[in-house]
Formats: structure tokens, C-alpha cells, sequence
């Protein structure tokens, strides 16, 4: 029937990015990641600092361009 949609086409990059993140980070490799690293990280604060700054800016930089690059964006003048 007409009525009946694909999932296919609710399916995009960002979709499928964001469920596959998601599925990964549902999962305890978190925590496993965190208990190999807790010690060294305690060893060595300034690395930690370090690498959580080095991790956060281009996450922060590729927002930013998300944002200015929408259609429809509530910062217009942001270009200028």
C-alpha cells in the first residue's frame, strides 16, 4: 500500500553515526575503558587535562560548523 514508508528513508549518515555511537557506548566498554585508565590518569593529572581538552575542541569546532552550515539558522549574523 501507499500508506506503507521504508525505513529507508528515515536512514541518513547522521542516523546511522548516532545509533551506532549509541549501541557502542550502551555498552560497559566505558567502564572498562575508564577502570584501564583511572590509574594513569591519577599518575599524571596534567595529561588528563590535556588530552580531555585536545578530545572537546574539534567535537565544540564540528558544533560550530553544524550550526553555521543549517538551513535554518536562529544565528543568521553569525556569518558576518
Amino acid at each position: 500500500p501507499s500508506e506503507q514508508k521504508s525505513i529507508y528513508l528515515f536512514l541518513n549518515n547522521e542516523v546511522i553515526l548516532t545509533l551506532v555511537i549509541g549501541t557502542l557506548l550502551s555498552m560497559p566498554i566505558y567502564r572498562y575503558f575508564w577502570q584501564k585508565t583511572h590509574r594513569f590518569f591519577n599518575e599524571h593529572p596534567l595529561l588528563f587535562l590535556t588530552q580531555q581538552s585536545v578530545l572537546l575542541l574539534p567535537v565544540f569546532f564540528l558544533s560550530i560548523c553544524y550550526i553555521v552550515a543549517g538551513t535554518y539558522n536562529p544565528f543568521i549574523y553569525f556569518r558576518f
